[in-house]
């Protein structure tokens, strides 16, 4: 519940001790001024990194978007392998020493299936890592690469 004076988590008014020698704001500037030539290069370098940090925050959402559907799609796909392989198993009309053998077979199946769906998640999961972390200020060698080149290289970053 509300305090009576407003203050939902009772903190006392914040208020400056030094007191404003000057207006620092781009508001209280007269509005036929032309910034100067650093004010615009601040003002430019300020946008710049909120576009930087508006983006980084959209790559990662849709990488996580991204990763969960990766999860998604390796659950239905074992899901419908490993029915399909129970089907295969639990066919009638063998004997009991090829029986065993499918047995043995199947499990195997199921168990490698498991372990690369795993290791595919991984390696998506990563690379998309991989393209959130990287700098949205690429280095000289990145901007002569190109997308292409950086995604078919084998090189180690």
């Amino acid at each position: 519940m509300a305090k009576p004076n407003g203050n939902v988590l009772a903190l006392p008014p914040t208020q400056s001790s030094f007191p404003r020698a000057t207006p620092t704001d781009l508001a209280s500037q007269p509005v036929n001024r032309q910034p100067r030539k650093r004010e615009r290069q601040i003002i430019n370098l300020s946008q710049e990194q909120c576009t930087v940090m508006e983006l980084t925050a959209g790559g990662a959402q849709l990488g996580m978007t991204l990763i969960g559907k990766i999860h998604e799609h390796a659950n239905q796909t074992f899901e419908e392998t490993t029915a399909f392989i129970v089907d295969t198993r639990s066919r009638p009309g063998r004997d009991e020493e090829h029986q065993a053998y499918i047995d043995q077979f199947s499990l195997s199946q199921v168990q490698l299936c498991a372990q690369q769906m795993l290791a595919v998640i991984d390696v998506g999961a990563t690379g998309i890592g991989r393209e959130i972390h990287r700098s949205l200020y690429p280095s000289p060698d990145e901007q002569a690469d190109g997308f292409w080149a950086r995604l078919f290289s084998r090189r180690e970053d």
